[in-house]
């Protein structure tokens, strides 16, 4: 050997590992002598085949399964990681987990910061998707919309399913955003909603005189997003996808059959959301909210707001009103039959008045085509 190291300069430890390869491969030098530079080069020089890592398996096993459950409504990959440590106590921790993941999607999602001003501004919006319901009677399925609501400074949310984004649902939503944060901010920014803007405009979008009222109750200022205004808007709206995704992905395979059902599931989340620590924070939205805007709200007034709708009418020859907008009828007293008479109805209650006089209330029903009575409405012929 000596000598070969003398010829080669080759050093001692790598020609033992040179003898100890062509050893283990069982070849003679006749066949040695006959190979090819390449298979030379991979018998003497060639890095073994690294071991397979059992985590590393197990979880890229996962990942075509991680890349799908990404794309669905909120699904983040803490999330996905969670679900992974729980099934692999001894898997990768987050950083890691994160890295792989990386390699396998090959992508990054950047994210804008904007700084507000404690008090000043009320983000409100839907979040786009949509929540089913389903009926367990009939088998139907109806669709949910979301309504979001976020303060500027401390980006508390609230977030609460709704009927439709009519102006009751909606308005009825900002109030209790409103009560949900104890106070009013100074501004309340809609993001060009059909509820709450009338028509949109650079320069002076039109108010609708509904939700003005309800602002003005309030002590708010409306401020429309302008579509030109893409740093705000799209803020916003990157706000909101990212929070409601995070209170939608842990119900994403849950069945609900009420509005009221859901609404609990996502209040549940909702201040699991709130109170968890920012990223690379160590406070979270319901701690900066209780430091810094809480005390910057304008107190709410004791009298809540009630949107009242007003409907003209004329009273049936049963004594009943139909209120068009729920196809219900509502009765009263038989001597206005015939009469022209205003209603005026909330959510909640449906009043009715012939010249300035509150002739008959009700609670609001919106089952269609039902009839609300009051027995002391009827005539006697009516019986009872």
């Amino acid at each position: 050997m000596q000598a070969i190291i003398e010829m080669t300069g080759v050093s001692r430890n790598t020609l033992r590992k040179y003898q100890a390869r062509f050893d283990r491969s069982g070849i003679g030098i006749d066949q040695l002598l006959n190979l090819s530079d390449k298979e030379l080069h991979d018998l003497f020089l060639r890095s073994p085949e690294p071991q397979p890592n059992r985590r590393i398996q197990d979880l890229f096993t996962l990942m075509p399964r991680y890349e799908r459950e990404l794309k669905r409504r909120g699904v983040t990959r803490r999330l996905l990681w969670k679900e992974y440590r729980a099934a692999h106590p001894d898997g990768f921790g987050h950083t890691q987990f994160n890295r792989y993941i990386n390699v396998w999607l090959k992508q990054a999602q950047p994210v804008m910061h904007i700084e507000h001003k404690a008090g000043d501004k009320m983000y409100i919006d839907y979040a786009g998707a949509t929540l089913d319901i389903a009926d367990t009677a009939t088998g139907e399925v109806r669709s949910a919309e979301v309504f979001v609501a976020i303060l500027g400074a401390s980006q508390l949310i609230y977030v609460e399913a709704v009927a439709s984004q009519g102006k009751e649902d909606f308005i009825c939503a900002c109030r209790h955003a409103l009560e949900y944060y104890g106070g009013a901010p100074e501004a309340i920014v809609p993001d060009n909603l059909r509820a709450a803007v009338t028509k949109s405009s650079k320069f002076e979008p039109w108010i609708n005189s509904s939700f003005q009222d309800f602002a003005s109750h309030y002590g708010m200022t409306v401020l429309p997003a302008r579509a030109y205004r893409l740093v705000t808007r799209h803020s916003s709206k990157a706000r909101s996808r990212s929070s409601t995704g995070r209170i939608f992905a842990p119900l994403r395979d849950h069945v609900f059959t009420s509005l009221t059902e859901l609404n609990v599931a996502i209040y549940r989340e909702l201040e699991a959301l709130n109170a968890s620590a920012f990223k690379d924070r160590t406070y979270s939205r319901r701690q900066l909210f209780e430091e810094i805007e809480q005390g910057a709200l304008a107190p709410l007034p004791k009298i809540r707001y009630e949107l009242r709708n007003e409907l003209r009418a004329t009273v049936m020859r049963n004594g009943h009103v139909p209120l068009s907008a729920d196809k219900h009828y509502y009765s009263v007293p038989h001597i206005h039959i015939g009469h022209k008479v205003k209603l005026l109805y909330t959510r909640a209650t449906v009043d009715i008045y012939h010249h300035h006089e509150c002739i008959a209330s009700h609670a609001r029903s919106t089952r269609p085509y039902g009839y609300s009575t009051d027995a002391d409405h009827l005539a006697s012929t009516h019986g009872s």
